[in-house]
């Protein structure tokens, strides 16, 4: 794992707003696992490693307040029978957008107070 050198020095953070994706147009039976993993890195798995290097200072702020950026091409009611074809990148929001209910729900048991909120541009 890469260390940040900021995220352990840190020993309060009200906010953190985690915004980051990669993708392709294109159908999921043309896309290769390889291209597929390159996504899930970015998209999701970026995502947690930010969560996790800031989580710490994120419990000890006022606010705790944890954003994702989500898309409307991770929701299944909006994307079923859509002719768009986005068929990784739609993939890998919905893995993002169920990476925010998780850190709600635990996040919730763990420490009262927190927000976590998934947001798309659109």
């Amino acid at each position: 794992m890469i260390r940040n050198p900021c995220a352990y020095t840190l020993k309060r953070q009200d906010i953190l707003v985690v915004s980051a994706a990669v993708g392709e147009i294109g159908s999921m039976l043309e896309c290769s696992a390889s291209q597929l993993d390159k996504m899930l890195q970015t998209n999701v798995v970026g995502a947690h490693r930010v969560v996790a290097h800031f989580i710490n200072a994120l419990k000890q702020g006022k606010e705790k307040k944890l954003v994702i950026m989500s898309s409307s091409a991770g929701s299944l009611e909006q994307n079923l029978g859509s002719p768009v074809v986005i068929g990784a990148y739609a993939v890998t929001k919905a893995a993002a957008n169920m990476l925010t209910v998780q850190y709600h729900n635990e996040l919730l048991k763990e420490s009262s107070g927190f927000k976590v909120i998934a947001i798309h541009p659109g």
